[in-house]
């Protein structure tokens, strides 16, 4: 339901990520009008699923995470690096951490999608063995 209509409150037809908040169209047109700064948020289908842009350390609250240990793979805060549990721990920057996920991903991906048509003509030829001897 809109989070801004007088009662009764109408359905929502958009969420502003940004504003963390559900909108029917009359209300949306009100505070997010053409040409003004809010105009520009990120907006999406209703929702109450709002998601913080800003990933923050669950240990350390109002730190934002902005690197990725390598041991535990997870991302952290500069005061987990320095004086927590991921002292001692290799980290490397987020932005490092995802280029190198997505390529182990991509290559994972690959080796499977060249291996399916190897699985797929093995599947045939057990297929045909069961029928030639259940005959």
């Amino acid at each position: 339901m809109c989070d801004l209509c007088k009662p009764p409150p109408q359905e929502s037809t958009k969420s502003c990520m940004d504003c963390s908040a559900s909108y029917c169209n009359e209300c949306f047109k009100i505070y997010h009008p053409w040409g003004t700064i809010k105009a520009q948020h990120e907006y999406v289908g209703p929702t109450t699923n709002f998601r913080p842009k800003i990933l923050m350390c669950p240990e350390h609250e109002t730190e934002r995470i902005n690197m990725y240990c390598e041991l535990c793979r997870r991302p952290v805060c500069h005061l987990c690096k320095l004086g927590g549990n991921h002292s001692n721990h290799r980290v490397t920057t987020m932005s490092s951490a995802y280029k190198t996920l997505k390529e182990k991903l991509s290559k994972d991906i690959d080796y499977l999608i060249g291996k399916e048509s190897q699985v797929k003509s093995q599947i045939s030829e057990l297929n045909l063995l069961m029928k030639e001897t259940e005959i």
